[in-house]
């Protein structure tokens, strides 16, 4: 429990920092998107390759890949039901669906994965489906088109780096010390980069459910939690450090791109920035409730 708890003192820390910074315009107004690309295109590809070019490629079909990933797909075949059902409106049930099953693996998945489990490489085999079959698959539904859509995905740099690291763990090819130390310390940038750079995303925001799709927005951030009651329910028997782990990642909130996405097409904005925030906030809460009960 001590160490989640600092963990998330840790992370909590470095999110008020971020956010000062942006309240008082410290950095400038541009500071932000240009943190947040340091950390996307940058830092985070080499954090997730120092550390999974050290992992066991087994994490791919381990229960802590898997389970959150199944979790994810049930939030989100709940979500399409009942939005079927209660005859909601076209752009809500894409964006619920959407948000239901998209958790924040880059910006808080690694922090977390990092101080809470010890192990940053337990998200990478998740960041690698979710750019790899979710991020595809859910631009098409918003209608994204064009080779150049597609090539970006391809080419993302966190995938790339996923990638290659997961052939160098399977194959042992040894990475040179002129290639790997400097990688390693631009992978020690990763962790503050998003933290910061999410902290300052915060300034600004609206208190959420005030107006607008209530019941979706309800519906989401209840499957959100139920996410890692099932996941410690498909790992009873498995380990201790197996079970927590999944609960864990499978209680990461909903994803930034998601309302970067909502935004950009129209389609249901302030459900899902909405559904980003308050999953934001409460999936601390889970974790550290999780690890009273678990560890």
């Amino acid at each position: 429990m001590s160490g989640a708890l600092s963990g998330f003192a840790a992370i909590g820390v470095l999110i008020a920092v971020g956010y000062v910074l942006g309240w008082r315009g410290t950095l400038g107004s541009s500071a932000q998107p240009v943190l947040a690309r340091l950390a996307v295109s940058v830092a985070t590809p080499c954090l997730l390759f120092t550390t999974v070019t050290h992992a066991d490629p087994s994490l791919l079909t381990a229960p802590t890949a898997v389970v959150p990933l199944v979790t994810c797909l049930a939030a989100m075949a709940v979500f399409v039901v009942v939005a079927v059902v209660r005859r909601w409106r076209g752009e809500v049930r894409v964006m619920g669906t959407i948000a239901s099953g998209f958790p924040n693996l880059g910006n808080l998945g690694i922090p977390v994965a990092s101080y809470v489990l010890g192990n940053a490489a337990l998200v990478a085999p998740l960041i690698l489906v979710q750019l790899a079959v979710q991020s595809p698959v859910a631009l098409s539904v918003l209608e994204l088109r064009g080779a150049n859509r597609v090539r970006s995905i391809v080419t993302n740099p966190v995938l790339v780096a996923t990638v290659l690291a997961l052939v160098v763990a399977a194959t042992g090819v040894p990475v040179p010390f002129v290639v790997a130390e400097p990688v390693r310390i631009l992978g020690g940038v990763a962790v503050p980069a998003v933290l910061l750079a999410f902290g300052m995303s915060l300034v600004g925001s609206s208190w959420p459910g005030r107006d607008g799709d209530r019941g979706p927005l309800a519906l989401i951030v209840g499957v959100s939690l139920a996410r890692p009651v099932l996941a410690w329910l498909l790992t009873l028997g498995q380990p201790e450090s197996t079970v927590y782990a999944a609960v864990v990642l499978a209680a990461l909130p909903a994803a930034q791109n998601v309302a970067v996405w909502a935004a950009h097409y129209g389609v249901a904005a302030r459900l899902a920035r909405e559904t980003v925030l308050i999953t934001t906030f409460l999936a601390p809460v889970v974790i550290l409730v999780a690890t009273a009960l678990l560890r």
